[in-house]
């Protein structure tokens, strides 16, 4: 048997054997949970300081500070055994031999190339990076007078994640970073997609490694481009609503509600991409009925974190 192949086997052996185990792979990535709740609590920011003319460091150290007691005190419920998913002999096994180290090798070539050289992405420098400019320097977003339109109506899911960084660091150096941790959250999203769809394990496993190093996301894991960004998010919606499904977990349904909604802000064509997010996320529907005023909490942060507040002032404008 394949050394990979063995690694398999005894991964999936030791959590029919290990009901602790078992329960800990059925429950979200607890860092895809950091990273969705990181995203959705920066656009739902973005929009808050603006409505009140505080988008500025001290509206974002007020806001981060709330943000903080929030994750604390959601923390047993969101962050139970989160550091257990770094365990370090789980990943000296996992990149260890085969695959996993290539994609490895390729993941921190994209974090040189974005750290060692200037951006250079056609849409981030026309219009991205300039609109979070413009709303930096105005204190809150604003409608650009421009012949332009591309500056005010294109989502501002990944700009929102990047204004923080601009505004206190001065510079849109570290941008690449967003993408980085896009890269490196991918394999864990297809190899759980694939098994939920009843791909077997094996199969699952060698694409997780091979589909984010296809030409779009390898080019884009150390730009600042944001295709990567929305298909992060398009499969990881679609991911945790099947997780949903088999946990009976409502978390993991609210964790599909924002993602879906981060996914449409990315890139509005990523709307496209909500009815297969919808075949997979209505069994599980039924879950929100069990915390009806979390429930409320969920929806208002996946419409700030989506294209809705774009789209409708696109409407007013």
């Amino acid at each position: 048997m394949h050394a990979s192949d063995a690694a398999i086997s005894s991964a999936v052996s030791e959590s029919l054997l290990n009901p602790v185990l078992a329960a800990r792979q059925m429950r979200a990535p607890a860092g895809l949970s950091a990273w969705i709740i990181l995203c959705a609590f920066c656009n739902c920011a973005g929009w808050i300081l603006s409505a009140v003319h505080h988008l500025d460091r001290i509206g974002y150290a007020l806001a981060m500070i709330g943000g903080l007691v929030m994750v604390l005190a959601l923390g047993n419920r969101m962050w139970r055994n989160a550091l257990a998913d770094l365990r370090l002999g789980k990943l000296r096994r996992r990149f260890g031999r085969g695959l996993p180290p290539g994609f490895l090798i390729l993941a921190a070539l994209a974090f040189l190339g974005g750290a060692l050289y200037l951006p250079s992405n056609y849409d981030a420098l026309a219009y991205r990076t300039p609109r979070v400019l413009h709303w930096l320097a105005e204190g809150r977003w604003h409608w650009i007078h421009t012949d332009f339109g591309r500056l005010n109506t294109r989502g501002c899911g990944m700009e929102w994640v990047t204004a923080p960084l601009i505004l206190f660091t001065g510079t849109d150096r570290l941008s690449f970073l967003i993408n980085v941790a896009c890269f490196a959250l991918l394999p864990g999203r297809v190899f759980s997609v694939l098994k939920h769809l009843g791909v077997s394990g094996r199969t699952a496993w060698h694409w997780m490694w091979l589909l984010p190093t296809g030409y779009c996301y390898l080019l884009q894991a150390g730009s600042i481009g944001n295709d990567l960004f929305g298909a992060l998010f398009a499969l990881a919606a679609i991911e945790l609503a099947l997780r949903a499904r088999q946990s009976e977990r409502p978390e993991d349904l609210w964790l599909s509600l924002i993602a879906a909604g981060l996914m449409t802000a990315g890139k509005a064509f990523n709307e496209l991409l909500l009815l297969p997010w919808q075949l997979a996320v209505w069994p599980a529907l039924r879950l929100l009925i069990r915390r009806p005023l979390l429930f409320v909490l969920v929806i208002l942060m996946a419409a700030g974190s989506s294209l809705l507040p774009t789209s409708w002032l696109n409407l007013r404008h």
